[in-house]
């Protein structure tokens, strides 16, 4: 009697069938870590470039780039629509009823431009001199997304600035 060694056809074929099923599971499980991991990196981004505005409005900072307040600082401005941030100057101290933003042009950014940001309420965020609170009466939710993906960042009266649990 004689034995063949080595496998056959059908054997091959669905070794090689599982593992394509296997690789491709692998692959969509890895493609949906990696846009994850490219929100939770732009919502550090985010807190990170939100304290940034908040502790130039704490240090009294009148000057950014080519732009500068030579009168009374008003505040920082993180504004989620332009998704910049940016110093705002009071053209008429003491009542500042009329202010301007400085840098007017090349104001720094948020987050990359492929991210959304959302908030339920406000749009603009100011950081008042000094104390660094922001103009807010209740904590502010603001959503971070991209892909499908989202993150939310919560904005206190207090001035906390942290990741949504």
């Amino acid at each position: 009697m004689s034995y063949s060694k080595g496998f056959t056809l059908i054997e091959m074929t669905v070794t090689v069938g599982v593992l394509i099923i296997l690789t491709s599971i692998g692959m969509a499980a890895y493609n949906n870590f990696l846009k994850r991991q490219a929100v939770d990196q732009a919502a550090k981004e985010l807190i990170s470039n939100l304290k940034k505005a908040q502790n130039y409005a704490v240090i009294g900072k009148k000057s950014y780039g080519s732009g500068s307040c030579t009168v009374q600082l008003y505040g920082w401005e993180a504004n989620l629509s332009t998704k910049t941030y940016y110093g705002r100057c009071c053209t008429n101290p003491p009542d500042c009823t009329s202010v301007s933003n400085f840098p007017s042009s090349g104001q720094p950014s948020l987050i990359a431009p492929d991210f959304t940001l959302s908030s339920p309420s406000s749009t603009i965020i100011l950081f008042k001199p000094l104390s660094g609170e922001p103009d807010l009466t209740t904590t502010l939710e603001i959503s971070i997304s991209k892909d499908g993906v989202q993150k939310t960042i919560l904005l206190t009266p207090a001035g906390a600035i942290r990741q949504k649990d």
